[in-house]
């Protein structure tokens, strides 16, 4: 991160999200459960492919111990296919 006030890029924050769930042995659905969404979709918001709300990025932080700059980063609007390895997926690169 640089400079004052700057926000931690989104896939930073992923990195962070995974790193801590693994840490503390969690699923993916135990973290949905706790941001009281889907998991599909709760997933994707932490790996940074869609915004969060403030309640839903607090939760998640909570629960991985994770601090308000990882949540702050989660309430973002990403830019789609600002990620070069998942626009390198076929897939994914279909509907972008």
């Amino acid at each position: 991160m640089s400079g004052a006030g700057a926000i931690l890029p989104r896939s930073e924050a992923a990195d962070l999200v995974v790193a801590a769930r693994v840490r503390r042995g969690l699923s993916w659905a135990q973290v949905a459960a706790e941001v009281g969404a889907p998991v599909v979709w709760t997933t994707a918001a932490l790996l940074g492919q869609h915004p969060m709300s403030a309640e839903q990025a607090a939760a998640a932080c909570a629960l991985l111990g994770l601090d308000d700059a990882v949540a702050e980063s989660l309430r973002q609007q990403p830019s789609r296919g600002s990620d070069p390895a998942r626009m390198a997926d076929p897939t994914v690169y279909r509907f972008v």
